[in-house]
């Protein structure tokens, strides 16, 4: 997959993973790059 913007990265994102997610920086941190989580139960991604 390429995209060509940060705009459009997120629309493929919302295509992929149809829930709300959120940015953890907590794991992000422990990681070394940016981790974003769905907020739905039930669901792991």
């Amino acid at each position: 997959m390429t995209v060509t913007s940060i705009r459009d990265a997120w629309a493929e994102v919302r295509k992929i993973f149809p829930t709300d997610y959120e940015y953890s920086t907590e794991r992000s941190e422990q990681a070394g790059y940016p981790i974003y989580y769905s907020k739905a139960g039930g669901v792991n991604a």
